[in-house]
């Protein structure tokens, strides 16, 4: 047979017919293959949380919270898949009752299968997957599908909870960071998501504090029991539904609580001979520091850049707004606010970072009155030392007031002057003492400095003359 005629030949076409029909029902075949669909595009509510698989219907209804592509809102269908596989069984007939589905879905069954009807025989223990599936035609499926899941254990089966939402937790205080003993302090956490219900526990390290409701995400507690010292602060929520949410701890907070002080706001306390504050103050001081741990700070004291200082100050009016300021600084500070009793309580403030060595005075001036020129009603000033303080010269080293030295030793001759002021030698013709003796020195080092200031311009000129010199450009020669 000839290439023509079996290319003509009916068998030969068949044959190649068949192959390109066999080749192209694998393609599709693997295209529909259920296990290649997207996931789940939404979540499947079914009327009963449990049943029995011989129960006729399975479910009562099942309904969704939105509708099918608009592409593909003609026909819906219900199917089980069976543990390990893609193998999809109806568990209803495709129906277009109510179509097009594109809003909310609530479908009512009918009694067509049991789900071990619908599986061919008794159904094994494990999860079954449960699809409502949206179509243009019988078989033209959308790639994704409404789920939910079930477990089967014997003859009966119960619907499996979605994996509990991870919840976080934030811990706010009011007033943030630091308070005085006594005072009352508010502590606030808030719960993401908001929708979580459940309580949350206030602990101050592994002591409880206590706990509250939460509502709308947010829970709060007040306290005055934190003793002085330095505490660390917790939140830590506890959901309702454990099945629904996780529970979760707050980062922990470093939180200060200072002693009161003493004095009169307008006439601080003068410090003791000892260096100490003065015992059982009657009146509270017109300012306080402490670092962060609410260890108090002495007067001026030594501090370092990027160190935190808590500031309270007292004598303002009520509610006043305050200024804060930095000597020979441009560093720019947060106002603070006196509270209703004239006191700003625990200003936070924070050595700048790059602030030279020096002594330095933090202003915090009460704001004058709007359109006035008054000056600040009160303020109060904070001293304090960046670095090492410059060491006092020692006196046997100070010049007199004529440059020469204050007086030589009377062991140093037997002149009647001693050193004269110029560092020479005494009126009497004896030896001059020490200081006389260094004058001389340096009389004879600062003639030698202006010879050489001399020799080196006369050689700077000859060198410009003879062409040695050459600045960025090219070298000149001259002739000397």
């Amino acid at each position: 047979m000839t290439p023509t005629a079996a290319r003509r030949s009916p068998a030969v076409l068949l044959a190649l017919a068949a192959l390109v029909t066999g080749a192209l029902s694998a393609f599709l075949g693997l295209a529909l293959a259920p296990g290649a669909r997207a996931e789940a595009a939404g979540k499947l509510t079914l009327a009963s949380a449990t049943g029995s698989v011989t129960d006729n219907p399975p479910f009562a209804s099942v309904t969704t919270a939105q509708g099918c592509p608009s592409d593909y809102a003609a026909r819906i269908s219900l199917k089980i898949v069976k543990p390990g596989t893609t193998t999809e069984t109806s568990l209803a007939s495709v129906t277009t009752a109510g179509a097009p589905f594109t809003g909310p879905i609530n479908w009512m069954l009918p009694a067509w299968r049991s789900i071990e009807t619908a599986l061919g025989g008794p159904a094994t223990d494990g999860d079954y997957e449960i699809r409502l599936k949206c179509h243009k035609g019988l078989s033209d499926m959308a790639p994704g599908w409404f789920s939910s899941t079930i477990t089967v254990t014997g003859t009966t089966w119960t619907l499996k909870p979605d994996p509990a939402v991870s919840t976080s937790t934030e811990l706010t205080a009011d007033p943030a960071s630091s308070a005085v003993a006594g005072s009352e302090v508010k502590l606030e956490g808030k719960v993401t998501p908001d929708t979580a219900a459940g309580t949350i526990a206030f602990h101050d390290g592994a002591t409880k504090l206590g706990e509250a409701a939460v509502a709308s995400g947010k829970a709060a507690f007040k306290t005055t029991a934190l003793a002085a010292g330095a505490h660390s602060l917790t939140a830590t929520f506890t959901p309702a539904d454990t099945i629904a949410y996780t529970g979760s701890v707050s980062a922990a907070q470093t939180y200060t609580i200072t002693e009161p002080g003493g004095g009169d706001p307008s006439d601080p306390p003068e410090p003791s001979d000892t260096g100490t504050p003065t015992d059982d103050p009657t009146e509270p001081a017109g300012l306080e520091a402490t670092d962060e741990d609410g260890e108090p700070l002495g007067e001026n004291p030594v501090l370092t850049p990027e160190q935190k200082v808590l500031l309270t100050a007292r004598g303002y009016t009520a509610d006043a707004t305050v200024k804060v300021t930095l000597s020979d600084s441009e560093e720019a500070f947060e106002d603070a606010t006196a509270d209703p009793e004239g006191t700003v309580e625990a200003y936070a403030f924070t050595v700048p970072k790059g602030l030279a060595d020096g002594s330095y005075t933090l202003t915090l001036a009460e704001e004058a009155a709007k359109g006035t020129d008054e000056e600040a009603p009160h303020s109060a000033e904070f001293a304090f030392t960046v670095g090492e303080a410059s060491p006092t010269p020692d006196p046997s080293d100070t010049a007199g007031a004529d440059g020469g030295a204050t007086g030589g030793s009377d062991s140093g001759g037997t002149g009647t002057d001693g050193g004269a002021s110029t560092g020479g030698s005494g009126s009497g013709g004896g030896t001059g003492g020490p200081l006389a003796s260094t004058g001389s020195v340096a009389s004879t080092v600062g003639l030698a400095a202006v010879v050489l200031t001399g020799l080196g311009a006369a050689f700077v000129r000859y060198g410009r003359r003879v062409g040695l010199q050459s600045f960025g450009g090219a070298q000149e020669e001259r002739t000397p």
